[in-house]
């Protein structure tokens, strides 16, 4: 069995959360799923679900961190995270975050592809929301 169990989700940052849910939900029938907010109760992201376990992340734009049609990362689910870095060390890629459970509940990391590429990898528990 491979590493990778499927593409858990896709990150977009967006200037207008608003028109990005009436494109994504309104006009291509996805979704509304959940938002989380910082630990200071702002607005961090929304999770529009594609199909069960699989979604958009969409992250709302912070001032200066926004460029039009800006992709953040690629998560990819996988069975087992420990297994996966220990299979990255062994190729020198270096990890960009050491493997950590995070807000969403994920244990995971991050490394970059050999453009650049952001990538997060991550094992999603069993009773995750985001379980598919």
């Amino acid at each position: 069995m491979g590493l990778i169990r499927g593409v858990a989700h896709v990150s977009f940052k967006t200037a207008d959360m608003d028109k990005a849910v009436a494109f994504y939900c309104g006009v291509l029938g996805m979704k509304d799923y959940k938002d989380i907010d910082r630990p200071d109760g702002s607005k961090w992201l929304k999770f529009i679900e594609i199909a069960p376990g699989q979604y958009l992340e969409m992250l709302y734009r912070d001032d200066g961190d926004y460029l039009e049609g800006m992709y953040s990362h690629l998560c990819l689910e996988v069975e087992d995270l420990d297994a996966l870095v220990a299979r990255l060390k062994e190729h020198k890629i270096s990890l960009e975050k050491e493997p950590q459970v995070g807000v969403t509940g994920n244990y995971s990391c991050w490394a970059k592809d050999p453009d650049g590429n952001r990538i997060e990898f991550a094992q999603i528990p069993a009773d995750s929301p985001f379980k598919g």
